[in-house]
């Protein structure tokens, strides 16, 4: 049976930037002290967050964190498709090296293709990774 839902506000913290919105709650039987989100309503504050980032530029290191989760990438997923170590994300994200400028642009691209459904920079991505693994690369065959 279910409870009429509540509200509350949910924050989600990259650094000093904090995303905050009051979301539904539902509470458990028994428990009316505990309440959680639905992850389809967390999704909701991180793509607004995220979309947030993008139109205003922030390149803060926390940013690609959040750009990351609104993708819905590991740090481990970001690396394979990006093609660096997995390390080299997290670099990023601690503000210890700063991915550039292209870097920046492909993961706001993967967090806008996951909101917006376009056609897929992750499949563009996944593409070059197997044409580079691919052992024919480069090979070309003249007939005779």
């Amino acid at each position: 049976m279910r409870t009429k839902r509540d509200h509350a506000v949910l924050e989600l913290t990259y650094g000093p930037l904090v995303f905050a919105m009051s979301l539904p709650v539902d509470r458990l039987p028994g428990m009316p002290d505990k309440h959680f989100f639905r992850a389809r309503d967390i999704g909701i504050l991180e793509r607004a967050a995220a979309l947030w980032i993008i139109e205003n530029g922030v390149t803060r290191p926390e940013a690609i964190r959040a750009l990351r989760s609104a993708a819905g990438l590991s740090g481990t997923e970001l690396a394979e498709l990006l093609g660096v170590d997995k390390a080299q994300v997290s670099r990023w994200e601690s503000g210890k090296h700063d991915p550039g400028v292209a870097m920046w642009n492909l993961v706001a691209d993967l967090a806008l293709e996951k909101m917006k459904k376009r056609v897929s920079p992750r499949a563009r991505l996944a593409a070059v990774k197997t044409y580079r693994a691919s052992p024919t690369r480069g090979t070309i065959k003249l007939a005779a």
